[in-house]
């Protein structure tokens, strides 16, 4: 059963992360619509955010997963 429950977990942290990428895409997707030189720079430092979330999540899963 406990297996079971990990592995609940593991799934919903691949959902969480879908989500979390899906967002991003959006906010790639919005960036292509940039008006200025400034606004690109703004888009791009929201979505290294997003991404750089993403990726400490993927580690955080790779961590509990060894």
């Amino acid at each position: 059963m406990a297996k079971q429950s990990q592995l609940d977990a593991v799934r919903r942290i691949f959902a969480d992360l879908t989500g979390a990428l899906e967002d991003a895409a959006v906010l790639a997707a919005e960036a292509q619509a940039t008006a200025s030189r400034d606004d690109a720079y703004r888009q791009c430092e929201g979505l290294i955010a997003a991404v750089s979330l993403c990726l400490v999540r993927l580690h955080r899963l790779k961590r509990r997963l060894e």
